[in-house]
């Protein structure tokens, strides 16, 4: 695991605060280990520097939704993968709840809930790249609406 990605509550890199913790270490005459546990503890983690790392590594692992931060919650409100290609090969995952409150994503009137997308890959017709053109457009429907009232005219 890339360890300068790994920040503590502060916001300090663990790189930062292991090189604090040696200075530390060589101004106060105390043995490293007793130093990263104090720089761990000044950033916000008091527990072991161990513990912490431990810690830190867990969280930059989970499995979170982009929007609000939170686990996979339950069966209705569901973590679910955004359905894109985003640039570095990687995915988004949001919750369902999240993504029908953010204008950022957006779900296809033909896919409905199974499928998020990003807002932009939608069309105006709220259809994804697989199902685009398959909607009724306005002026098919407009038609379809004259013809009806047309013909209870004049019958």
């Amino acid at each position: 695991m890339n360890m300068d990605k790994l920040r503590f509550p502060s916001g300090r890199s663990v790189d930062r605060a292991r090189q604090d913790a040696k200075t530390l270490s060589r101004e106060a005459g105390i043995p490293l280990a007793q130093a990263l546990d104090q720089v761990c503890s000044k950033n916000g983690m008091h527990q072991p520097w161990n513990s912490a790392l431990a810690s830190l590594k867990a969280s930059a692992n989970a499995v979170v939704c982009v929007c609000c931060s939170e686990p996979q919650s339950d069966r209705t409100n569901p973590l679910m993968v955004v359905s894109a290609d985003f640039d570095d090969g990687g995915q988004e995952l949001v919750h369902l709840h999240c993504a029908k409150n953010d204008s950022r994503y957006g779900c296809c009137w033909c896919c409905r809930d199974e499928r998020i997308f990003l807002a932009v890959d939608l069309n105006d017709a709220d259809e994804c790249p697989d199902h685009r053109g398959e909607s009724v457009s306005d002026s098919l429907e407009e038609d379809i609406d004259s013809y009806i009232e047309n013909v209870r005219n004049n019958s």
